[in-house]
């Protein structure tokens, strides 16, 4: 295909002919209109490069080839995902073998093929690849340890016949061709859907813009709204006429009256200013021109709007970057909160992130939410704390035209829309009244909103993730919470270690951190002495991960002055010394404190959190029935 060469919005590329021949038979079959190149890793990025250059939209390839290519362009890449039927029908004839095989592959891969290896008891050594580079060292290393045979995709296949092993491609089946196929089209008809949407959008603004002047067939202004000429200087006359718009405008406006057709986006002078000038016909039949609609736009005015929805799309549309390994860790008790979130992640169940201000929840929610089934869909982040009451039901329900004074034109979608098909993080919710979390309730049971004002039922399918720093049950048992809304989130229960428990943690962060000051030109490594690191990790960090990356950054620039080697920082540039009277502001009060019935009160709490909010475990735990562990926790 050459660079000038139209192709469809639509192009696979195959890493291997075999697969060449397979999308072909999906195509003839399902009449799907693509194009299907051939190409393996770089040489499949450039035949994308050309694909995109030639005006493709969505491509869709395998493995390696579709990882490469989704790094290498902003454009959605669908992967033809490998199932176990295809390492199953590759496979069949090792089972019962006595000699062990290697397959070789990214996470996904392994992920995908260990469960029906081990079924079928095939004898199998996983190696699973981050990257390329370290595709040649494991296929040495397999060679070394004498294992002969190499199982994997296109380019695993083809490194281990360099070392002269026995080799098998686990290659894609129909179905898996037809599935990606298919939601490539899928999302191709959305990006459609929303270029015709934006263009209907970009129409209605130009005939509702700020200054309008409607002009009849005789050339006499029979209305006009221009204030925002008016501000600007603008004197207008009364009665105005055609010509008092200035000489341009008034020849352009007959121009259309003539018959001629409509002028759009003209720079023009009025005033002494630039504005930007349609001239719409009004038109009786086909042929009759009865008048015309002169719209004005202030050009700073079409700046600002464009910069204020670009704005918010972003801050409430996010695309969630963070996954579970970019948490830097070496600890035993981070270790196990991420196996534990990594299970949670699978499944569809309301999620609540227990932490300490500062341990990552965020993070977390974003690495739960990338390790979902919903990966593909919007991650919306909202703070409960941070918007005020007045405002927070709009913000999340949304609301319809004219619902209250401020309102904007055609209402508004909530978060709970903008987030369907994908995940919201509820971050504070505890932060929430009651009043709201009753309406939460009822988005939690029926999985619908309706906007403030309104009386349409929306559906919305969404992973709930919400965050808090203080144990959810206590509130519950304070009467700030609501049970039913608190039984409903509390299905899984992720206790995030502050950083005092993170044994190992601290140095470790702190390095990462330096690091990346020393790339913009800090040096600091060399300040960072094992005694002032010893010091470091026996702060208490009431401010955990947050407060690090504080002193990080105060240090590195410290650091970049140092004179002599070894030499201990200011005393002003070390943690708050006071940390651990910092730290009894935000863990929750000692057990034993208070009358009776709190302190009975605040353990029942803590062990239903222990137990996820299981009430069946916590009272068979505390050795009483359920009806008492719910009298306990509605105690005063």
């Amino acid at each position: 295909m050459s660079d000038a060469a139209k192709v469809n919005d639509i192009v696979l590329i195959a890493p291997y002919p075999s697969l060449q021949g397979i999308a072909e038979e999906v195509q003839r079959e399902c009449a799907v209109p693509i194009d299907i190149l051939l190409g393996d890793l770089h040489d499949g990025v450039e035949a994308a490069r050309r694909a995109l250059a030639a005006g493709a939209r969505v491509l869709i390839s395998r493995g390696g080839t579709a990882r490469l290519i989704e790094q290498a362009f902003d454009v959605p890449v669908v992967d033809i995902r490998i199932s176990t039927y295809d390492f199953l029908r590759s496979t069949l004839d090792l089972i019962g073998a006595s000699e062990p095989i290697a397959v070789v592959g990214f996470g996904d891969f392994i992920r995908i093929v260990r469960p029906i290896s081990t079924l079928l008891g095939i004898p199998t050594r996983f190696f699973e690849i981050g990257s390329e580079p370290e595709l040649r060292r494991v296929i040495e290393e397999i060679k070394v340890e004498g294992i002969g045979s190499v199982v994997g995709d296109t380019v695993s296949v083809r490194v281990a016949r360099e070392y002269d092993l026995k080799v098998r491609l686990i290659e894609t089946g129909y179905e898996a061709v037809r599935e990606a196929i298919e939601k490539a089209t899928t999302i191709f008809q959305n990006i459609r859907q929303h270029v015709i949407q934006t263009e209907q959008l970009e129409t209605l603004l130009r005939a509702i813009d700020e200054g309008a002047v409607l002009i009849d067939g005789a050339g006499t202004v029979i209305y006009s709204q221009i204030a925002m000429l008016e501000r600007a200087g603008f004197r207008k006359p009364d009665p105005m006429t055609l010509d008092d718009l200035g000489a341009e405008v008034a020849g352009l406006a007959r121009l259309v009256l003539s018959g001629s057709q409509a002028l759009v986006d003209r720079l023009v002078e009025i005033g002494g200013s630039n504005w930007f000038v349609s001239i719409h016909p009004l038109a009786a039949a086909p042929t009759v021109t009865t008048g015309c609609v002169i719209v004005i736009r202030d050009i700073t005015r079409i700046r600002s709007l464009d910069r204020n929805v670009r704005r918010q799309i972003t801050e409430r549309v996010r695309r969630s970057r963070a996954t579970f390994e970019d948490i830097v860790h070496c600890s035993a008790e981070m270790q196990e909160c991420i196996r534990r979130a990594r299970s949670y992640a699978r499944t569809e169940s309301a999620i609540v992130l227990y932490g300490e201000t500062g341990t990552g929840k965020e993070m977390f929610a974003q690495s739960l939410h990338n390790a979902s089934p919903r990966a593909q869909g919007p991650f919306v982040a909202v703070n409960c704390g941070a918007i005020p009451p007045t405002l927070i039901e709009s913000e999340l329900f949304g609301y319809v035209e004219g619902a209250f004074t401020g309102a904007v034109r055609g209402g508004k979608p909530g978060l709970f829309e903008l987030a369907h098909q994908g995940t919201i993080f509820l971050d504070e919710i505890n932060e929430l009244d009651l009043s709201m979390q009753a309406r939460l309730l009822r988005v939690l049971q029926e999985k619908e909103v309706m906007r403030v004002g309104g009386s349409k039922i929306t559906p919305v399918s969404m992973r709930v993730i919400a965050a808090s720093n203080v144990p959810l049950a206590e509130e519950v048992g304070r009467g700030r919470f609501r049970r039913d809304v608190y039984y409903r989130l509390n299905v899984l229960a992720l206790h995030i270690p502050p950083l005092r428990q993170r044994h190992g943690d601290v140095p470790l962060l702190l390095k990462t951190m330096l690091a990346r000051h020393e790339k913009d030109g800090l040096p600091s490594m060399d300040a960072l002495t094992p005694a002032l690191l010893d010091e470091l990790e026996a702060h208490a960090w009431p401010g955990n991960v947050r407060e690090l990356q504080n002193f990080a950054e105060r240090f590195a620039v410290w650091a970049a002055t140092l004179r002599r080697p070894g030499e201990r920082p200011p005393i002003d540039l070390l943690p708050d010394s006071a940390g651990m009277e910092a730290v009894t502001a935000v863990v929750p009060p000692p057990l034993l404190s208070g009358s009776l019935e709190e302190i009975e009160r605040r353990i029942v709490a803590a062990v239903l959190d222990a137990e996820g909010g299981n009430v069946s475990r916590a009272a068979k735990r505390l050795a009483v029935d359920r009806g008492t562990v719910r009298r306990k926790l509605g105690a005063t």
